[in-house]
């Protein structure tokens, strides 16, 4: 059995990655309390939840992908559309 390319693995790992951020969110909400009731705790983790969400991204798109941010939507030189 052949094994997955390194574009679908590195993905893979990305997506289980943000779900288990996903899961310990939904798991602080459920062991603490005062993040039941959205503002302020709440609206708080929820933000850390998107803010460790994005850190992932760059992370994983500076030391997998190795580039940046700025290269992911240059068009290029053949008339064609978004890299």
């Amino acid at each position: 059995m052949p094994g997955f390319t390194p574009e679908l693995r590195d993905s893979l790992i990305l997506f289980f990655l943000l779900v288990v951020f996903l899961q310990l969110y939904y798991l602080s909400c459920y062991l603490l309390p005062a993040l039941r009731v959205y503002y302020p705790y709440g609206f708080v983790a929820h933000m850390s939840f998107y803010a460790a969400e994005f850190v992932t991204l760059w992370l994983y798109i500076k030391f997998v992908k190795k580039t940046f941010f700025s290269e992911l939507f240059r068009r290029t030189g053949d008339g064609g559309g978004i890299v």
